[in-house]
């Protein structure tokens, strides 16, 4: 790698020449700070980025209507927004004479903009506008896991964008909440706390990131974020979905028996009765009560009463 790559902000000598190149030297100064802000994009070649992270998309995406539409989008107007970048070097710096453009040596990996760096391959553009995720050397000096870091920034921007399929945002989930777990022996509140979701769908997460192919299987990318709830739990578990759907329909049949079960309560004197609430309306079941036959009538006026007066609140 050219020596004038690896220099810092603070090595950079800023060109004589009286006040044009003192103005010249901070001027570029300025730049090299904001492109390694990411405040700037910058212009590398497409074979400078690797993408060892690969998608979190599943189901074959290269082939959807929405891929295509972007690619046409892109073949009309140009790459209007810029796909984001790590370097692969933690101590890489721009060229201080050009700040914006790559040398073709330095190497990057993905984080973010996957369609749009596939779209300009296909289209057979070599050059792509991208932004460096800024902040990556202070990460390393805090012995941040970066292949974490990765993944969440992945996750984020997907996530902001609203560009990720129920499925495939549970197991982007579900790969980060693993990760920590193993790296820094995260708890799921944690997690949950750190990507701002709830803790649930970090425990349904983690059980398809331990079942990848499995889920993929189940689920697929179009399936709803209910079924995935519904039938993560059974993953490991049962062998096909169909054994899950067994599965969860009598674990609902027992949960229904549990809970009628439970609301059945017993009458001082004999008998039971069920109280059940849907929504504003109420059911009253009575079974084996005693009442002797001249007051049963009386008991039912009662009650009838009693009714009327609720409803009147």
């Amino acid at each position: 790698m050219p020596q004038e790559t690896a220099q810092t902000f603070e090595s950079y000598e800023e060109p004589r020449g009286g006040l044009v190149g003192h103005q010249m030297g901070h001027a570029t100064n300025d730049i090299l700070k904001k492109v390694m802000d990411g405040r700037v994009s910058v212009v590398m070649k497409t074979s400078q980025i690797e993408d060892t992270l690969g998608s979190d998309r599943k189901g074959n995406w290269v082939e959807d209507s929405e891929f295509r539409l972007l690619k046409e989008n892109i073949a009309a107007r140009g790459q209007t927004q810029p796909i984001r970048v790590r370097p692969m070097n933690p101590d890489w710096r721009p060229n201080r004479k050009n700040p914006t453009v790559i040398d073709g040596a330095a190497q990057f990996l993905l984080l973010s903009g996957r369609r749009r760096l596939r779209a300009l391959q296909e289209l057979g553009v070599d050059e792509v506008q991208a932004i460096i995720a800024p902040d990556m050397k202070s990460a390393l000096d805090g012995h941040e896991d970066l292949t974490i870091s990765d993944l969440e920034e992945r996750y984020s921007e997907n996530a902001i964008r609203q560009d990720l399929t129920p499925f495939e945002r549970i197991l982007s989930i579900g790969q980060i909440a693993v990760r920590l777990k193993h790296e820094e022996d995260a708890t799921q509140a944690h997690i949950a706390e750190r990507l701002g979701v709830a803790q649930p769908l970090v425990s349904v997460g983690v059980k398809c990131a331990q079942n990848a192919d499995k889920a993929l299987d189940w689920f697929g990318p179009k399936a709803s974020m209910d079924m995935i709830r519904d039938l993560a739990p059974f993953l490991d578990k049962r062998e096909t979905l169909a054994e899950a759907k067994v599965a969860l329909a009598e674990k609902r049949e027992k949960g229904r028996g549990t809970a009628a079960k439970r609301a059945q309560k017993t009458i001082p004197g004999g008998g039971t009765y069920k109280l059940e609430r849907s929504g504003k309306k109420v059911s009253l079941t009575a079974k084996g009560v005693s009442i002797p036959p001249v007051k049963q009538e009386d008991f039912e006026r009662e009650l009838l009463d009693l009714i009327q007066r609720y409803q009147d609140g």
